[in-house]
């Protein structure tokens, strides 16, 4: 399995997307604070307050995560998508709990099958479809709406086309932390995204286990070529 590396201090939060076999031994970890403040950030807007019973709720997830700044980042993606209320967050609490294994990568492994289980019904197989992709590929926008139109995976949302509904359903799953931006256009456009290779791992994992589209590896490699061609 494939894991990105993270980054140093200098810019701690943000997800390295080398690949290699296995966790780094020198990976940077974030100190409580730390990961409490990245999770608050992902919550709540600026300026805005958190009761005492959040944050306490908030720095018990952070220390779930051991300082592991893409289980942070994508604990903080769900709570930020969670209903807000402490039945809620505890909810969310006691699954984490339920899930939770011993070694860092375990960890991080059933914290992204968590936000996977809370995706809503219609992101499932969106984000299942990009699990296709080869890791470390670029994914054009346009060429993946294109294909969520002809799979049928877009609702229509009223007043919207469907290739704003896309949009849509791009931007919930970013805001989840489970794909992220990688390029953009100079009006400022989205033009391509990327999934971090512990995402992809999941994503391969879930499709075998609900039968998505790629049931036998063959037909995965041959699938994928025809995406990227």
């Amino acid at each position: 399995m494939e894991v990105g590396s993270l980054s140093p201090p200098g810019n701690p939060y943000v997800a390295d997307h080398v690949g290699s076999r296995r966790l780094h031994h020198k990976m940077y970890l974030l100190k409580d604070d730390e990961s409490w403040n990245l999770i608050h950030q992902k919550v709540f807007a600026p300026g805005e307050t958190c009761s005492p019973g959040f944050e306490s709720a908030g720095r018990k997830f952070a220390e779930k995560c051991r300082g592991l700044p893409l289980a942070i980042s994508v604990i903080g993606g769900l709570l930020s998508q969670a209903e807000r209320t402490q039945v809620s967050w505890e909810q969310v609490a006691e699954d984490l709990s339920s899930t939770l294994a011993d070694t860092d990568e375990q960890i991080i492994m059933s914290i992204l099958s968590l936000s996977y289980n809370y995706l809503p019904y219609h992101l499932k197989p969106c984000f299942l479809y990009m699990s296709a992709f080869p890791k470390d590929y670029e994914i054009h926008a346009s060429k993946l709406i294109k294909l969520w139109v002809v799979e049928g995976f877009l609702k229509p949302i009223s007043g919207k086309s469907l290739k704003e509904a896309a949009e849509i359903y791009l931007m919930d799953l970013v805001d989840r932390n489970l794909i992220f931006i990688r390029q953009r256009r100079p009006e400022w456009k989205v033009k391509s995204y990327g999934v971090h290779d512990l995402l992809m791992d999941l994503g391969v994992k879930k499709a075998y286990e609900e039968n998505f589209l790629f049931v036998q590896r063959s037909y995965r490699h041959m699938f994928a070529s025809c995406l990227c061609s």
